[in-house]
């Protein structure tokens, strides 16, 4: 379900939010290929933030890196190189 209240408002940011659980098989398998314990997976929930614009989604990540610590060295600038397909997004581990 879509959440509209999670970034400043009072920025002017339009934005959608979507979040979900990973799937248990999801992290099973993912602790077996990267032999983990339960403890050591950071990605047991997801969230993805839309935003229309790239300085928006630059505002949005400065946001929530006050708000909540973000993990040393997961930070994945797709927006600055992005992917061959064209695909762009930031990705950060909080």
């Amino acid at each position: 379900m879509p959440s509209e209240k999670l970034l400043g408002s009072k920025l002017g940011i339009e934005h959608i939010v979507y979040g979900r659980m990973k799937h248990p098989y999801s992290i099973y398998r993912k602790m077996e290929e990267k032999r983990n314990s339960f403890a050591q997976i950071n990605d047991i929930y997801g969230f993805r933030i839309l935003v229309s614009s790239n300085l928006d989604c630059y505002i949005a990540l400065g946001i929530l890196h006050q708000r909540y610590r973000p993990m040393p060295h997961r930070l994945k600038d797709f927006i600055a190189i992005p992917k061959e397909n064209g695909y762009q997004s930031l990705h950060t581990t909080l």
